[in-house]
């Protein structure tokens, strides 16, 4: 993939050199209302430009793209998660048995104030 990388960039660097020295005709260009007079390579570099703002742009699609597919995967597994937990919690915990008094203290006594 790097050697093909490589080899793309290279490619590109080599059709920018030749479009530089060969384009020398002039280049109407309208558009949105907007007349601009150049020569073939204003017009390569133009294209070059709006070619990377449309790359960087799709790039930041995927990118969110990915992220937003990753946190709902680990949504997803938390939730499944907690759901395995809140089962295995509701196992463990036997039935609550009525609290029976120390041997040595008053029954009719209040019990001590929660924290102490």
């Amino acid at each position: 993939m790097i050697a093909l990388g490589v080899l793309l960039l290279a490619l590109a660097v080599l059709v920018g050199v030749v479009v530089s020295l060969e384009a020398t005709e002039s280049v109407s260009i309208d558009f949105l209302g907007w007349n601009l007079v150049t020569d073939g390579v204003g017009a390569f570099w133009i294209g070059a430009g709006s070619m990377l703002v449309a790359v960087v742009a799709l790039a930041l699609i995927a990118r969110g793209t990915r992220r937003g597919y990753q946190v709902r995967k680990e949504n997803r597994q938390l939730r499944k998660e907690h759901r395995r937990m809140e089962k295995q919690r509701a196992q463990d915990v036997p039935p609550a048995a009525p609290a029976e008094p120390p041997a040595n203290e008053d029954p009719h006594r209040p019990p001590p104030p929660a924290g102490t």
